[in-house]
């Protein structure tokens, strides 16, 4: 069995202001039991240099809820890069910032700078880190806000991209207007997954606007907001809501409240998700087959949901 340890470090963020302009690392690594620190229990992986996974949380959900995937893709040979972030949110209020800058996700500066000042800092420090680290194979994932925050950057960054309740189609706070859907353009593959009972966007789209909108966000993104040349594969999973992707939610952090309890079995469907991502990652930046993903892709227009 692969031994996964993890290290810590810290990256000042370009642009935020004190005390807002810390972000604290937690690094997941496949490790030697034959090497490394007894005395501190830091334990170095063998080689080669290891592909990375930089994995961004949904705002104000802590890392620790991603833990599950970042240990299975670490075992499987990634180092998983997850971190927390205290910074002024909507209204100025402090929380846990997936690392997007809101500034540069409006009708006036979309499409100017990549929309965060935190990831290119991330893999600037990725040498730093004391792991053999190969910064040419980097996927971007993220859930929820974190996952739209990977399919928007995943162009500036030349990164494939893979998202858990991520979408484009824009909040009325943004001002793009009725049913806007934000456009990815050409670039590296992405992955779309999400819940068949997932209720957040429908809650925020009832709250905003006073209705729902149609279709399901991820196929809509999907269909209206990558190129057809651009490769994507949809999942969309039966008895997930939108916090199937956290193990250990319960409650205190998020918009779990908007929704009720997915009828699935949730460590069967994390199971699910952790094949698909680990899946997507061996075909974008190792030697997998995209075989498992083809498979699994949603071609048409997804189940009504109940």
């Amino acid at each position: 069995m692969t031994r996964v340890r993890a290290v810590v470090d810290a990256v000042r963020v370009p642009g935020a202001p004190a005390p807002y302009d810390t972000a604290h690392l937690v690094v997941h690594y496949p490790a030697s039991a034959g090497a490394g620190d007894a005395a501190v229990g830091f334990v170095r992986q063998a080689a080669p240099a290891l592909p990375v996974v930089l994995l961004a949380n949904n705002f104000n959900c802590p890392p620790s809820l991603y833990h599950w995937l970042a240990r299975s893709l670490a075992a499987a040979g990634y180092a998983v890069v997850t971190w927390t972030w205290v910074a002024p949110l909507f209204g100025g209020r402090p929380g846990l910032s997936t690392g997007v800058d809101l500034s540069l996700v409006t009708p006036a500066t979309f499409g100017s700078a990549v929309p965060s000042s935190l990831l290119p800092a991330v893999v600037a420090q990725l040498p730093s880190l004391g792991l053999d680290l190969d910064t040419s194979r980097v996927v971007l994932g993220g859930h929820s806000a974190g996952g739209t925050l990977a399919l928007l950057c995943s162009s500036w960054l030349g990164a494939p991209a893979f998202s858990y309740g991520g979408h484009t189609r824009t909040q009325v706070p943004q001002g793009f207007g009725e049913d806007h859907v934000l456009p990815l353009g050409d670039g590296p593959p992405l992955l779309l997954l999400g819940g068949l009972e997932d209720g957040i966007p429908s809650a925020i789209s009832a709250a905003q606007r006073g209705r729902d909108l149609p279709g399901h966000p991820m196929a809509v993104t999907a269909a209206r907001a990558v190129p057809p040349r651009r490769t994507c594969w949809t999942v969309l999973l039966e008895g997930a809501n939108h916090y199937s992707f956290c193990e250990g939610y319960d409650g205190s952090f998020g918009r779990g409240h908007l929704e009720a309890a997915a009828s699935g079995d949730q460590d069967a469907v994390r199971e699910r998700l952790r094949a698909l991502v680990l899946a997507f990652c061996d075909a974008t930046v190792g030697d997998g087959p995209t075989a498992p993903l083809d498979a699994a892709a949603v071609t048409g227009a997804p189940a009504p949901r109940e």
